[in-house]
């Protein structure tokens, strides 16, 4: 999987490419832990989730894993969610910690500079 991070003014994107799972789960609880490191003010982090088309359950421990890192700072955010992913997502039941824009929605306005999309 490639991890991408973009940080600027305070909010960061982690936008991943390929399988979010057992093998992979490791490189996004890294990033986010860095990324949270790197920048202390930081008060937003959003997940793009464009490229991934398959997410296991640890892959979705590792998102629970940057949500729960946010907490108290301010937001985060899941965009671009592919519709398999959002399914696996939308098991949990947890909306109140996982906000989750679909690939067709569209982005938050808080978002739209920072996204690639």
């Amino acid at each position: 999987m490639r991890v991408d991070v973009a940080v600027r003014s305070h909010r960061a994107v982690i936008a991943l490419d390929g399988d979010l799972d057992l093998a992979s789960a490791p490189q996004l609880v890294e990033a986010t832990k860095a990324t949270i490191a790197h920048e202390p003010q930081l008060t937003l982090l959003v997940l793009d989730l464009a490229d991934v088309s398959f997410m296991d359950s640890s892959g979705l421990k590792a998102v629970l894993h940057a949500a729960h890192a946010m907490r108290g700072r301010k937001r985060f955010l899941l965009i671009n969610v592919q519709p398999q992913v959002a399914r696996m997502i939308d098991l949990i039941g947890d909306g109140k910690l996982l906000t989750m824009h679909r690939l067709d929605d569209p982005l938050p306005e808080a978002v739209a500079d920072l996204s690639s999309r």
